[in-house]
């Protein structure tokens, strides 16, 4: 397996096959703490948003709903396995599903924070 490549974006170091940041670094640079407030006070809102960024489209209310709180879990999920598949991370999905059904909120912000850092797209 090649070593990932890791290049700057802004004042965050990405690196090409792993997360840029870990799960529970929700205000490690600056900016990321509006996106864990986010994930806490409206984490379907958030994960809607994540799914609308990854995918390059605008975010509606009925994509809120589509990720409320009986498909919060399932969404963060999809979402975070398609960033893996994206971005060249490994996929587990078995430690995929626990870190999502265990740390459902941190994964949702740390999805964000992904994003923001390789897409330039962020919650709001």
């Amino acid at each position: 397996m090649a070593t990932p490549s890791a290049y700057p974006v802004g004042k965050v170091q990405v690196v090409q096959g792993a997360y840029t940041t870990g799960l529970c670094e929700c205000c490690a640079h600056e900016g990321d703490c509006n996106i864990c407030l986010a994930g806490w006070l409206c984490s379907c809102c958030l994960a809607a948003h994540n799914n609308a960024n990854l995918h390059g489209y605008n975010c509606h209310c009925c994509d809120c709903c589509c990720a409320s709180s009986s498909t919060l879990v399932p969404a963060i999920y999809f979402t975070r396995i398609q960033i893996q598949k994206l971005y060249g991370m490994p996929e587990d999905h078995c430690s995929t599903a626990c870190t999502v059904a265990c740390c459902t909120m941190c994964s949702n912000c740390q999805d964000a924070r992904e994003i923001k850092y390789r897409t330039g797209r962020t919650w709001c």
